[in-house]
């Protein structure tokens, strides 16, 4: 019980001392921002006999737009020959739909190898107010006006807020209301910050509704403001579909007018800041690990008292049986003697075996009582899972991992898979499996193959890739 209360401080003090040294996003900083660099990423998408925007979001060939610049509203089904010309070029290249969401009004579309040009990373941290904000595409009447070439265009604005909303199709998602200029042709193109992450999906002329409460106001059309959905609601279906990106959740934050001196000195400020915050973390960790170790000891020390007392119980009966076998030697024949004496002996031994088990057995964790899994993760945050006896039990066993729709226990960390390792009972026995993970699982040091269940005790140390979590009884 003391060793668990100490464990659990250990943890405590570690986020305390997390808190104190204000760890929290790390910053982007931003000087100017380029859109002629941005716009690489950025693609005209043809659908039928009218164009929008899209852009690249990987080297797999995977685009974004609006799920109304690839369905064809006057007769109601989707087009099908679909096509992107990349930024100042003319060549059309096909495309393929994978899925759409009328309500999110976005859609996510594929060509069959890699586009060339970079993709443009997505900022995933909810963005604040008052930020510069700026949309690259391809405005319809820009080109109609001018005969301009195939090369993306740039307006800029500001951030006005992110409130909940959706396109008039149902639904309730976070919207971002911005100034940046944009016209028919828009549609489907990205929403930057100042540090060129994309922040969000713009749809051209919305029918935007408003949810306050239980009702969704209409917002009518005015001039200089502009909606666009945030990127997270596409995220997530990336991350579902197993889709890669670049994903960024770093604040952005302006550079002060691109002073070379001041943005050097507040990157070595940044640093310094991590590396306090990992000697810190480090700190933590070594005093659980120290902490666990000395649970380790204790029960390895009672496992020897057990032996001990074992031997002073038996010693003098040992002491006995030779004397009574000396005595017999002097009666009976000699190999009557043999045989009692190994017989003797196979029964003591077996008797010591059995102790032994049972003082092994008492490691074992107590099925009915759960366990926890505690530890610090490689950016110093505490981590506990507290797992209950009904949930070891869960038919199949209990599936830990990442991913929440996918498992039953949820660890939010980079170096966990989505479904990552799973525990089950067999007979009085946790077992914990590695399902194949990307990161692996290891015992005490030990790695793990995929799909071969091993046992875990008291005191053991789970490693979930870089995640060290110590186990103890809850």
């Amino acid at each position: 019980m003391g060793s668990r209360f100490k464990n659990r401080w250990l943890v405590m003090a570690a986020g305390l001392a997390a808190a104190a040294i204000g760890l929290g996003p790390r910053l982007a900083l931003a000087d100017v921002f380029d859109g002629e660099k941005a716009g690489q990423g950025v693609v005209r998408v043809i659908s039928g006999g009218s164009w929008g925007t899209g852009f690249i979001i990987n080297d797999q060939g995977y685009v974004i737009t609006n799920w109304h610049v690839v369905y064809d509203r006057r007769n109601d089904r989707y087009v099908t020959n679909l096509t992107v010309i990349l930024n100042n070029t003319s060549q059309a290249i096909s495309v393929e739909r994978i899925m759409a969401s009328s309500e999110m009004d976005f859609a996510i579309l594929r060509a069959a190898g890699s586009l060339g040009p970079p993709p443009v990373p997505l900022a995933t941290l909810t963005p604040k107010p008052g930020g510069g904000v700026y949309l690259v595409g391809y405005p319809a009447v820009a080109k109609a006006a001018v005969g301009s070439p195939n090369v993306a265009s740039t307006s800029n604005g500001v951030l006005s807020r992110v409130i909940p909303g959706n396109w008039g199709r149902g639904g309730n998602f976070p919207l971002i209301q911005h100034t940046s200029e944009a016209n028919p042709g828009n549609s489907g193109g990205p929403l930057f910050d100042a540090c060129g992450r994309v922040i969000g999906i713009h749809t051209a002329s919305p029918k935007v509704g408003v949810v306050e409460g239980n009702r969704i106001i209409p917002v009518p059309r005015g001039a200089g403001i502009f909606f666009a959905s945030q990127i997270t609601n596409v995220v997530s279906e990336l991350k579902s579909r197993g889709i890669p990106f670049d994903e960024r959740s770093d604040v952005c934050a302006p550079a002060l007018g691109g002073q070379v001196k001041d943005l050097e000195a507040r990157e070595k400020a940044e640093q310094a800041r991590l590396e306090a915050a990992e000697a810190k973390a480090e700190a933590a960790r070594s005093r659980i690990e120290t902490a666990a170790a000395k649970a380790a000891a204790r029960q390895a020390e009672e496992q020897v008292r057990s032996m001990a007392n074992q031997l002073l119980i038996w010693a003098p009966i040992f002491a006995l049986f030779m004397g009574l076998t000396f005595l017999l030697a002097l009666r009976k024949p000699r190999q009557v003697v043999i045989r009692a004496g190994r017989e003797y002996s196979q029964r003591i031994s077996q008797r010591i075996h059995r102790s032994t088990r049972r003082s092994r057995e008492r490691t074992r964790i107590a099925i009915d009582r759960g366990l926890v899994m505690s530890g610090v993760d490689p950016e110093g945050h505490p981590v506990r899972l507290e797992i209950g006896a009904h949930e070891l039990r869960t038919p199949g066993g209990l599936v830990i991992g990442r991913s929440a729709g996918l498992v039953q226990c949820v660890i939010d960390r980079r170096t966990v898979s989505g479904a990552h390792a799973r525990l089950k009972v067999d007979g009085g026995r946790i077992l914990i499996e590695d399902l194949n993970s990307t990161n692996g699982t290891w015992i005490n040091g030990r790695p793990l193959s995929p799909r071969h269940p091993s046992e875990i005790r008291l005191g053991d140390q789970i490693a979930f890739g870089k995640l060290k979590l110590n186990v103890s009884q809850l």
